[in-house]
């Protein structure tokens, strides 16, 4: 326990000496020794939010004051609990849990059937028969008057259940009252259940099931008023999007091309997340008229995503659109090695843009390092490539930041940030500037936000200067500012 106890405060002290770090000018920055105790409970439960709920119950035993915040709601409020023990302690001890997730349903039934304590959050995976029995219980047990646990977040994964057990857990779900976020993975094609005298509550609802059943068009049409967040991603072409037309107050919205996209123009849509199988023209019709997009997320095929750029370029939302990815972290499957020269061709019809992400299969695009400048994108503070090709394809990090394209990026962009995400090579220490030994962080292999200047206020915490204030990068034995 002894153990435990010091590698959770050893990690605690090691957030702290970061954000200590961080809250210094970086021109003053001296060595100072704090003690974690001296600092106030506020600035101490943001440093102990670093930490698991495993570490967190390792670390009361330190002494009172720890034994103390280490239970304090703020913390346990965002926390996911994935096991049986330390689940058992925190139904006993903890004032609130985030998320309970990863706990076979057998062992969780009888643990919170006796508590208390305030859950915000499950995730139930459900196999046979007798599982779904202990499920339907603690959904009666979760959704009771009486109860504290206060469920506002469910993700259930349904396998091997008869037609009639399906029907009962979703009957039990479609009833329970303040439920905010619902996913599930498996639809039925008749509706038995009914309409019950439900309050619409529903914000966000995620369908994993390959086709529109009966219960997904029921929570549709029950929770209308109050919806913000629909993911039909995998229902593919099969989505309804008339009852998609109803939600008012959409905002967020994954999914396939179709060509009912049109019918959503209107709505208050702030986050697209789409998936190109041959751009149709509903799809590029609804890019072409929405007004309200802030973030953007295509994926597909290279030549599938050059008629969706364009048609975003053109739509009323280039002026204020703030995020854009293409084949970005969720779909770096799709790797692309010419929308870089497609992104840079319409990137000044985005002069509000903030963060661009996209992945390619080949070296760096020059093409879109070139077109960065503060004229074409005066808002960009974030570059991230995730390049996805082989070794033999991809050009060494380090070598790209000796390169011309990389060093005029931020001679002439001197707010950027560029993280460079190789996903299958590390560091290659073959290269000339590998074997020189400079930018020691790099050849850490570590992922940085690589810029021309040291960390300050508004800088990712990764940020690492790479060039010099003169414009040049730092020679052998030369180190940046930068608090990482």
């Amino acid at each position: 326990m002894e153990a435990s106890v010091d590698s959770c405060l050893v990690r605690a002290v090691g957030t702290l000496s970061l954000v200590v770090l961080l809250a210094m000018d970086s021109a003053a920055m001296v060595e100072t020794e704090i003690s974690l105790l001296s600092l106030p409970d506020d600035a101490l439960l943001a440093v102990l939010a670093f930490l698991s709920p495993r570490e967190l119950f390792a670390c009361r035993v330190a002494c009172r004051r720890l034994r103390d915040l280490c239970l304090h709601q703020h913390l346990w409020r965002a926390a996911t609990v994935e096991s049986e023990g330390v689940l058992r302690a925190a139904l006993a001890l903890a004032p609130c849990i985030g998320t309970i997730a990863k706990v076979p349903v057998e062992a969780l039934e009888p643990l919170v059937s006796t508590s208390a304590c305030t859950v915000s959050g499950l995730e139930l995976s459900v196999y046979g028969e007798k599982s779904a029995a202990l499920a339907l219980a603690l959904l009666s047990r979760f959704s009771a008057v009486s109860s504290g646990l206060r469920l506002t977040k469910l993700t259930l994964d349904l396998n091997w259940l008869s037609y009639e057990t399906h029907s009962l857990i979703f009957k039990a779900v479609y009833a329970f009252n303040g439920l905010q976020d619902l996913t599930f993975n498996e639809d039925l094609d008749e509706d038995e259940w009914g309409e019950l005298e439900v309050l619409p509550s529903l914000k966000k609802l995620r369908s994993t099931s390959s086709s529109t059943g009966a219960f997904f068009n029921l929570m549709l049409r029950t929770h209308c008023a109050t919806l913000e967040d629909v993911d039909v991603f995998y229902l593919g072409t099969d989505v309804p999007w008339s009852s998609l037309a109803s939600l008012s107050k959409l905002r967020s919205l994954k999914c396939y091309q179709g060509e009912g996209l049109p019918h959503l123009a209107a709505l208050p849509i702030a986050q697209l997340h789409i998936a190109f199988d041959g751009a149709i023209p509903g799809a590029l019709e609804f890019l072409t008229k929405a007004s309200h997009m802030r973030t953007v997320k295509f994926c597909g095929l290279p030549h599938e995503l050059n008629a969706p750029l364009l048609a975003l370029g053109n739509s009323p939302s280039a002026e204020t659109l703030e995020i854009l990815e293409v084949n970005g972290k969720e779909d770096c499957n799709y790797a692309s090695d010419v929308s870089g020269m497609v992104v840079a061709s319409v990137l000044p019809k985005f002069p509000s843009l903030k963060s661009i992400i996209m992945s390619i299969d080949d070296e760096l695009s020059e093409d879109l390092l070139q077109a960065v400048t503060p004229t074409s994108s005066p808002c960009l503070t974030m570059l991230e490539i995730l390049q996805t090709g082989s070794s033999e394809t991809t050009l060494c990090l380090h070598e790209a930041v000796h390169g011309p394209f990389v060093l005029d990026l931020f001679v002439r962009n001197p707010r950027l940030h560029l993280r460079v995400v190789d996903c299958y090579r590390a560091y290659c220490k073959f290269c000339p500037w590998c074997r020189w030994g400079c930018h020691a962080r790099l050849g850490r292999g570590a992922v940085v936000s690589l810029s021309s200047h040291s960390w300050r206020a508004g800088c990712p915490l990764d940020c690492y200067q790479v060039i010099r204030s003169d414009d040049q990068p730092y020679a052998e034995g030369e180190e940046d500012s930068s608090p990482n």
